[in-house]
């Protein structure tokens, strides 16, 4: 099986800004960096830092979605 890749994205993340996000479920302010976004499908990725203690309240996507904690433990209503 050969897997081509048409199209390569390479971004320098420590030079990217984080945007400040408001998050009305926990009322803090998120930070994120985003990294690709798929208009077509609406599939996005991002870099995004929580403020230490939040809990990501409880909520619903409308597809699958995966995170990887780089540090620290992520809070959710589900369990850390």
């Amino acid at each position: 099986m050969e897997k081509v890749m048409s199209d390569v994205l390479k971004l320098d993340t420590n030079a990217m800004q984080w945007e400040e996000e408001y998050n009305e479920g926990a009322k803090k302010n998120l930070y994120k960096k985003g990294l690709f976004k798929d208009p077509e499908t609406g599939t996005s990725v991002t870099i995004t830092k929580y403020p230490a203690g939040f809990i990501n309240p409880t909520h619903t996507h409308n597809c699958a979605h995966g995170m990887y904690v780089l540090k620290g433990i992520l809070h959710t209503s589900e369990g850390d």
